[in-house]
């Protein structure tokens, strides 16, 4: 029983409302990446998360949607 217990595969999930509030994070700042989410959750929260878990639980962008990010010209125009 103890060796079944102690052999099982990965870390146990994070917390469903940390798992909440990423998504809730992500679509409320599409263009924060999954670094600046989990340095958002460490600076004000304190929680530590690494980006490569905040990138698991951000919802999918849908097919057939533009980009979130800005093209190369609208960067430029931006920052002139």
């Amino acid at each position: 029983m103890w060796w079944r217990w102690k052999s099982r595969p990965g870390r146990p999930p994070i917390p469903k409302e940390l798992r909440e509030l990423i998504r809730r994070m992500a679509r409320e700042n599409p263009a924060w990446g999954q670094e600046r989410i989990a340095n958002e959750l460490l600076l004000k929260l304190g929680l530590q998360v690494s980006p490569r878990t905040v990138a698991k639980y951000m919802p999918r962008p849908a097919s057939g949607r533009p980009r979130g990010d800005q093209r190369w010209s609208t960067f430029l125009r931006n920052h002139a």
